[in-house]
């Protein structure tokens, strides 16, 4: 993927986690951090955004109902895209933020 390229997905990124709440963040990582995230369809993405539970390999997430699917699916697609560990790591920041924020 080409540098601008990389940029501008990471900056769509940032602008999709700063719509985010608490709980879908910690869903973001629990997912990105399963083993299970080598086997995300686009289905299961799609699903994610129309704020549907997904199962991968027996193991369920997204089983609330959270208002930012939208922002959810699409920061998956982007790890799918750019990479796990640096969403992962991107979420883990925002996740710190939240716990200075309060």
């Amino acid at each position: 993927m080409e540098d601008n390229e990389q940029r501008r997905l990471i900056a769509l990124l940032h602008e999709l986690e700063g719509r985010l709440c608490g709980a879908a963040v910690e869903e973001l990582i629990r997912l990105l951090r399963s083993p299970h995230f080598h086997a995300l369809t686009p289905e299961q993405i799609r699903s994610v955004a129309e704020y549907a539970t997904i199962e991968i390999e027996g193991e369920r997430y997204f089983e609330r109902a959270f208002s930012p699917g939208k922002e959810a699916s699409s920061s998956l697609a982007l790890a799918q895209r750019i990479g796990r560990d640096e969403v992962l790591e991107d979420l883990l920041n925002l996740r710190t933020s939240f716990f200075e924020a309060a």
